[in-house]
């Protein structure tokens, strides 16, 4: 009998306390319409206390799905603007790296056999007008890819994790677009935009946004962070 009680106990005190409540409202017709008023506001309160939260949410997530949206050049397979190996003139050198990459585009499952990894990201350096866009058209329209270019400048904001954002869904749309044509390229124009404001771990500078970043909103803070992930992160690859 002790052992039920001390297990119990909890349950009848509270089943006890309704009880006694429940008596004196019945007992006075005052102490009842106090209860009635009472579960009254709460249950206003509790309303109103849920709109205020769905309409926080939903504001709060359509105006990062809008500052999210990434504009891309999108050229897919055939369509008019493609452009191949053979409207690319000079650096045969460059050229013959090219094909290099088109035929392992092409036919990953070949260096798979041999116990390597598909090319995740190439970096094209050189000065304005010596062809890196152009030749990222031209590796596209050789693969019978989709190309999806833009300007690395449209990753940063002043907003805390929008950049983030910005990254995971362009790569999502690739990742789309791959499982569709077996692959797809993203050309990032003006990479160093980006990559000159990793900062944190390695100490160098801050990722800036808008009027030097903003810092008290965290613009541009973890940019390069997540698209070296959707490159080559510890993630599982998804093709």
């Amino acid at each position: 009998m002790k052992r039920w009680w001390r297990r119990n106990r909890h349950h009848i005190l509270r089943i006890g306390v309704v009880l006694l409540v429940l008596a004196l409202a019945m007992g006075s017709a005052a102490v009842m319409r106090a209860l009635i008023a009472l579960a009254g506001v709460a249950v206003n309160v509790g309303m109103m206390a849920t709109l205020a939260i769905i309409n926080v949410v939903f504001y709060f997530g359509f105006l990062m799905y809008y500052l999210g949206g990434v504009k891309t050049i999108k050229i897919m397979p055939g369509q008019a603007g493609e452009v191949t190996f053979e409207d690319y003139w000079g650096q045969p050198e460059l050229l013959a790296v090219a094909r290099q990459w088109v035929e392992l585009l092409s036919h990953p499952e070949k260096l798979r056999q041999m116990g390597g990894q598909p090319v995740t990201g190439v970096l094209l350096a050189g000065p304005p007008g010596s062809g890196k866009t152009y030749l990222a058209k031209a590796l596209a329209g050789e693969s019978a890819v989709p190309f999806l270019g833009l300007d690395g400048s449209r990753l940063i904001s002043m907003w805390l994790g929008v950049g983030s954002i910005k990254v995971m869904r362009l790569y999502s749309q690739a990742r789309r677009l791959a499982k569709r044509y077996g692959a797809c390229i993203v050309f990032i124009d003006e990479l160093d935009s980006v990559g000159m404001t990793r900062g944190g771990v390695t100490g160098g500078q801050t990722q800036t946004g808008l009027l030097g970043g903003m810092p008290w909103f965290g613009g541009g803070v973890g940019v390069l962070n997540t698209l070296l992930t959707q490159l080559d992160g510890i993630n599982e690859r998804r093709g």
